[in-house]
C-alpha cells in the first residue's frame, strides 16, 4: 500500500490529516482511525508529510458550514437562512447546523416556495 492510498482510505473514513512540520496531526469521528489505519499511518508518516506538504492551503480557510458551500454559497441572504432555520424549527421542533445535510427536504421544499414567489 503506498502514502497516496493510506490517504485515500483515511479520506474515505472520515479521518483528516495535517501537517505540522515533522508532524502528523489527525481528526477523526469515533471509530474511524482503526488499528490497521493507525499502523498504517505510522509506516507511512514521512511520505505522507510529503504528500501533505505539496496540497494547496488548508482547508480550514475554506467555507465548513452547508450553507457556505457550493451551491449555495453567496445564494441565500442572511434574512432568507433565518428563515430557512424557521422552517426547520416548525417542522422538526429544533435546528441544528447539520439538519439541511441529514432531512434536506425542509430545505428544497422552501427553495421550491421561494422559486414560484419569485
Amino acid at each position: 500500500m503506498s502514502a497516496a492510498d493510506v490517504l485515500a482510505q483515511a479520506q474515505a473514513a472520515g479521518v483528516q490529516l495535517v501537517a505540522n512540520g515533522d508532524r502528523l496531526h489527525y481528526r477523526a469521528p469515533a471509530g474511524a482511525l482503526t488499528p490497521e489505519l493507525r499502523a498504517a499511518l505510522q509506516a507511512h508518516r514521512a511520505a505522507l508529510l510529503a504528500l501533505l506538504a505539496k496540497r494547496p492551503p488548508a482547508a480550514a480557510s475554506r467555507p465548513t458550514r452547508w450553507f457556505d458551500r457550493e451551491p449555495w454559497y453567496g445564494q441565500i441572504s442572511d434574512d432568507e437562512f433565518r428563515a430557512i432555520i424557521d422552517a426547520y424549527i416548525v417542522a422538526y421542533g429544533a435546528y441544528d447546523p447539520d439538519l439541511p445535510t441529514r432531512e434536506p427536504a425542509v430545505l428544497v421544499a422552501w427553495l421550491a416556495a421561494r422559486e414560484t414567489s419569485a
